[in-house]
């Protein structure tokens, strides 16, 4: 474990999030599954009908769909702006980061 040490008064917001940071795909809670798959966020096992909404992570609503009746759902992230995503649901909210091809 790396220590990193900020003055109090340079800091905006904290938030601390429990993370596996060596896997974005499977993401896992109460029995949904959310998987990055190329330039696809895939939606499984969820309630039929839940909200699910993507963001920038400034706030601005990219896109949203509903589960079908399965519980499942797919949102395309191609051409988005940005790099950085806020997905958020009924349940969960968290961030998810599309990796730049070109690097």
């Amino acid at each position: 474990m790396d220590e990193v040490s900020y003055p109090s008064a340079d800091v905006l917001k904290l938030t601390y999030v429990n993370v596996n940071p060596t896997n974005i795909n499977g993401i896992e809670r109460s029995g949904t599954l959310y998987s990055l798959i190329g330039d696809e966020l895939k939606i499984a096992n969820a309630v039929p009908g839940t909200r699910v909404f993507v963001y920038t992570v400034d706030g601005t609503l990219l896109t949203s769909s509903t589960t079908d009746t399965q519980g499942c759902s797919t949102l395309p992230i191609a051409g988005m702006s940005g790099s950085v995503y806020v997905v958020k649901t009924s349940s969960v909210t968290f961030k998810i980061r599309k990796l730049c091809k070109d690097l």
